[in-house]
């Protein structure tokens, strides 16, 4: 996971994930109780998407990587397309 910071916004369950190195952000929703518990659970090296299982896709990825939904798009192909997939699949 990037180094970033994590700022509670005025909105209830609402926060701003700023990762340090880039400057870049995103907002999620959650409260700053849950971020800390699932963080904690990552760091006792739990799986991302089991720590932070209230996030999308794309927010745990923002978080692995530093990458959004569209630079992911531009580097690797369509984040939801399914060709690549099809060759491994027992069908």
């Amino acid at each position: 996971m990037l180094a970033h910071k994590v700022f509670a916004s005025d909105e209830p369950n609402v926060l701003l994930v700023v990762l340090t190195d880039t400057k870049k952000s995103m907002v999620v929703n959650c409260s700053i109780e849950q971020y800390r518990r699932a963080l904690d659970e990552y760091q006792k090296n739990v799986l991302i998407q089991d720590a932070f299982h209230f996030l999308s896709n794309e927010e745990r990825e923002f978080l692995m990587t530093g990458m959004n939904q569209h630079e992911w798009n531009e580097t690797f192909g369509d984040w939801n397309s399914n060709e690549d997939w099809n060759e491994f699949s027992d069908a």
